[in-house]
């Protein structure tokens, strides 16, 4: 089995409108955010592209921020920074999601958004056997909290 690791440059998604104990993890505050996210060092090998990690991700933001905007009609507090470290398959499927950090504690959202990535498809690359670990972060924000 072919493992790659990916931590993808950060990808700003601004959107306009709108604990479970296994997923809590520890609030960072905002210079930890800046060491996480500066010392982002890109290692990718194996046969799943970058251009095909971003192609997928890109096709699927809508129902990340649809997950964001659920959280935010049941009470969110605007913006939230999150880093998922996500397992792609040479089938293209998803084998986990996790989360490495985040700014905020809002248990549901987090339930949400993994359900909602662990339903993305990458499509199938030659190599079925290859795997694929990003780790990709996330920043909703909301346009009444700027």
């Amino acid at each position: 089995m072919t493992k790659a690791i990916l931590f993808c440059s950060v990808l700003t998604i601004i959107i306009s409108f709108s604990c479970v104990k296994q997923y809590c993890i520890p609030k960072i505050n905002a210079e930890e955010w800046k060491l996480i996210l500066n010392n982002s060092k890109g290692i990718k090998s194996g046969e799943r592209s970058r251009e095909n990690l971003m192609k997928g991700i890109k096709q699927y933001l809508a129902k990340a921020r649809f997950a964001y905007n659920r959280a935010l009609r049941d009470g969110f507090k605007c913006n939230a920074k999150i880093i998922l470290e996500i397992i792609v398959l040479g089938s293209g499927k998803i084998e986990n999601v996790k989360i490495i950090a985040k700014d905020y504690d809002f248990p549901s959202f987090d339930v949400d958004l993994i359900e909602t990535i662990k339903k993305w498809d990458f499509g199938t690359i030659p190599n079925l056997n290859d795997t694929t670990i990003i780790q990709y972060p996330f920043v909703f924000t909301h346009n009444k909290c700027n």
